[in-house]
């Protein structure tokens, strides 16, 4: 299935779930914020959220600093 991952396209292999592809990123899920298709998918969904192909997803990292 190909996605488009951060405005690049990205072809997923077993991966279904949202959460999967987190997983898969090795990303800390406390540490990130996902839109799919622009909306907001709250961590609490993740786990049940099903990609489809062509789907767009962004996913934005927290940075700390001052």
């Amino acid at each position: 299935m190909k996605i488009k991952l951060n405005g690049k396209f990205f072809f997923l292999k077993n991966i279904f779930f949202l959460n999967e592809l987190i997983i898969k990123l090795n990303l800390n899920k406390y540490l990130i914020a996902v839109s799919v298709n622009k909306i907001i998918i709250q961590i609490c969904n993740w786990s049940r959220y099903l990609l489809n192909e062509g789907d767009c997803v962004d996913i934005i990292t927290a940075v700390g600093g001052g």
